[in-house]
């Protein structure tokens, strides 16, 4: 169970976060530690809520098995809490960081603040080299233009390591040489069942409401069922699979997921942003922002945050023009003048009335948006939408024989 304290600020939906308090939830052992760090408004459909992603940290009873990932949602209306919407087990097989088959380098750890847990995994790379002890932060989410989640997870440990640092002395670690971190993140997918259920992908594929979406990577084990959705997530010339430092954006216009990330160029020891594809988890390009010339730089280790949009996103308008054809060929000809007063409607692949207007005095329609006051809106969401096929009536109702239907050329509007 999950109790916080919001306090909403202005009418924007922002809202801060204070008095969490957690207890035992699902069926982790009772002593078992949840902690809350990744937030996102959204509107599924049902009215804006709070989403929080909470990792169960396992510190306590150091079994893996009892890690877990949920996510939760605030009712910024009736100030109440629901859920989980979506809860799924930590406990599947990853990729290694470095690809040399060390099965203790895959998945996650219980989250531990003492050396020793971690000198397995560091012992044969003291030095440049790196070790791993991946434990999960569930850092961040955002959510596409279909409603599916995408969810962003940082490594704990290379925010406790970082890049070249001595190995902790007695009593806390054995002292001698340095260690430097391989940071070993994740980036998830979940598809939308409705507006108060998410399911976490299986083998790579999503089948939520809005369409079925399925990873381009053979790579496995890799993610919850095999398979992982975000197949891009890899740095292949060095056998790094897991780049993720946990902050994540999605631009719904260019259906891309910028997150932040450690070797995103084919420079070593480096961080920057890497984008993936939307549909099918595959790698766009990558930039790099630090190196390791820059003085007690991070490299590996957790060397950047969350990634924000400054620039709202650009409208979409669908048009835009009704005139008389008056030679018949079909071609809009100069001096053909527009006809005012046609209703146009805007209806969806299902046959779902989605928005309505009517052409001004030159013949002119739009359809982008609830706010313009010329167009009705009949159902959520209320603006033209990315990726979706849409289809306009012109003239229904105000003709007698026959209504006449235009087919968008691209189910993609960009």
């Amino acid at each position: 169970m999950l109790s916080v304290n919001v306090v909403r600020v202005g009418a924007s939906g922002n809202a801060n976060l204070s008095g969490v308090k957690v207890v035992r939830t699902g069926n982790a052992a009772s002593s078992n530690t949840y902690r809350i760090w990744g937030l996102k408004t959204h509107d599924a459909g049902d009215g804006e809520r709070l989403y929080a992603g909470v990792v169960c940290t396992a510190e306590n009873s150091g079994h893996k098995d009892d890690l877990n990932a949920q996510v939760y949602a605030y009712d910024l209306t009736s100030n109440t809490w629901s859920g989980p919407v979506l809860s799924f087990p930590l406990n599947y097989e990853r990729q290694d960081y470095g690809g040399n088959s060390n099965v203790y380098s895959r998945g996650w750890h219980p989250w531990s603040s003492n050396y020793y847990d971690m000198l397995f995994a560091f012992d044969e790379n003291i030095g440049a080299g790196g070790g791993n002890f991946a434990q999960p932060i569930f850092s961040d989410i955002e959510f596409t233009s279909g409603g599916d989640m995408i969810l962003g997870f940082l490594d704990r440990g290379g925010m406790q390591m970082g890049h070249l640092n001595n190995r902790p002395g007695a009593p806390y670690g054995p002292g001698g040489g340095s260690v430097s971190y391989v940071s070993a993140g994740d980036i998830l997918r979940a598809g939308k069942d409705n507006s108060s259920s998410w399911t976490i992908e299986n083998d790579g594929t999503t089948n939520g409401v809005g369409g079925t979406r399925s990873t381009v990577s053979t790579d496995t084990p890799a993610g919850p069922g095999g398979k992982e959705f975000f197949g891009g997530e890899k740095f292949t010339t060095f056998n790094h699979y897991e780049l993720s430092f946990g902050g994540i954006a999605f631009y719904p216009n260019t259906s891309e997921v910028p997150f932040s990330a450690f070797d995103p160029t084919a420079n070593l020891n480096t961080g920057g942003i890497l984008w993936l594809d939307e549909f099918d988890g595959s790698f766009e390009r990558g930039a790099q922002l630090y190196d390791a010339s820059l003085t007690g730089n991070f490299a590996k280790g957790v060397g950047l945050g969350d990634i924000e949009l400054l620039c709202n996103v650009a409208p979409l308008e669908i048009g835009n023009y009704v005139w008389e054809d008056t030679d018949g060929d079909g071609i809009q000809d100069a001096c053909e003048p527009g006809i005012s007063g046609v209703t146009v409607q805007l209806y969806d692949n299902s046959g779902i009335l989605k928005a309505s207007t009517t052409t001004d005095v030159n013949g002119q329609y739009y359809f982008s948006h609830s706010d313009s006051l010329t167009q009705t809106w009949a159902t959520t969401p209320d603006s033209v939408q990315t990726n979706t096929q849409y289809y306009i009536v012109v003239g229904n109702g105000q003709y007698s024989n026959e209504q006449m239907i235009i087919t968008l050329g691209s189910p993609k509007i960009s």
